[in-house]
């Protein structure tokens, strides 16, 4: 790196573990003109001026840099969709909070980063849980409401627009305020779908098995994003919402137990279907009561540290499908799903699939 310079030197004496550095990340922006107002962005993968250097005696090992992926799916297009691991994020509009009370917000907070910040990064799956309230559509953490939809699906469009090899899955997961969400509130949160990504929506007759498709195919005819829809009156009516994907969600608060679920569900055979592995803790009521310091940026440190080397080993994560997780600057995920799809497209065979022509 040109006019580079040690920020920290760290001694390493064991294989795995982590160092927090007191250095505060300075971002001054997107790399590879990224950034949502930008125009002429670059494809590929791009470094932000940060780099980690590995050495031994006295000669560099390794070195990786801080980067956005936000064409990585490009290589992929032979890759059936529900074959591929795919990294995604929980509770994904939960990166800000109306909520005034400072002691409320680290029970609602599980990102930092706004959904243009994640697709940039390399997220493609997105589990939303919807309000109305005021007249407008907003992204809930259970009964919290943190930020507008509307925005957010523009940020979407914008995306999808600037990268045009990316497949993005939309899971409307619930439906949270009001308690009766009505046929017509479902009416107008489909109308408000149509409108800002209507002409991205993959909108194949349900005689199709989208997650069959290839990669490619979705390239054929750009229709690029996927809506999972978990209220089954509405998805078997309106042909371009799909059912609710399955969750793994364990519903643990203990780092250790996790783990062990995780490598239990990556033991399990693949049944063509893509399944959502819930990668993080649940704080409970009790816990919070009981542990007063504790907040979900904690839970996500105490679960990230693990996860990526525990996904890697043994190549675990090229049996599981999506993967969410909080905060998800914290773990390697995105990196651990491409080297898992390279494996995959390396040993691919041809395989019948539903196609366009």
């Amino acid at each position: 790196m040109d006019n580079s310079f040690v920020l920290e030197e760290i001694p390493v004496n064991n294989r795995r573990g982590f160092f927090e550095t007191k250095h505060v990340f300075n971002n001054n922006g997107l790399p590879g003109n990224w950034s949502k107002t930008s125009d002429y962005q670059i494809s590929g993968k791009h470094c932000f001026p940060y780099e980690v250097v590995s050495f031994l005696n006295g000669q560099i090992v390794d070195k990786q840099c801080l980067k956005i992926e936000p064409t990585w799916m490009k290589e992929f297009g032979d890759l059936i969709l529900s074959d591929m691991m795919i990294p995604g994020t929980h509770d994904s509009g939960a990166f800000t909070t109306r909520s005034i009370n400072l002691l409320f917000k680290r029970f609602i907070l599980t990102q930092n980063s706004d959904i243009w910040n994640q697709l940039v990064t390399g997220i493609r799956y997105f589990d939303f849980r919807v309000g109305f309230r005021n007249n407008e559509f907003y992204l809930y953490h259970a009964s919290a409401r943190c930020t507008k939809l509307a925005p957010e699906l523009d940020s979407i469009k914008r995306f999808l627009m600037k990268a045009s090899s990316e497949v993005v899955i939309l899971d409307f997961h619930r439906f949270v305020y009001p308690n009766n969400f009505t046929s017509e509130m479902h009416k107008k949160l489909q109308d408000l779908l149509l409108e800002y990504l209507g002409e991205h929506i993959f909108m194949r007759p349900h005689d199709i098995y989208t997650y069959n498709l290839r990669i490619k195919d979705f390239w054929s005819i750009n229709q690029r994003v996927i809506i999972n829809y978990n209220d089954r009156m509405q998805s078997a009516r309106v042909p371009w919402l799909w059912e609710g994907l399955r969750r793994d969600w364990g519903n643990i608060q203990d780092p250790k137990e996790l783990l062990s679920y995780i490598k239990y569900i990556s033991s399990r055979q693949a049944d063509g279907k893509i399944h959502v592995l819930c990668a993080e803790l649940t704080l409970s009521i009790s816990y919070a009561i009981t542990h007063p310091t504790v907040t979900l940026k904690k839970f996500a440190d105490s679960v990230n540290i693990m996860l990526t080397p525990l996904l890697r080993e043994y190549h675990r994560a090229d049996n599981l499908r999506v993967i969410a997780t909080d905060f998800f600057t914290g773990n390697d995920v995105i990196n651990v799903a491409i080297d898992a799809n390279r494996r995959k497209l390396e040993q691919y065979t041809t395989r019948s699939y539903y196609g366009f022509g």
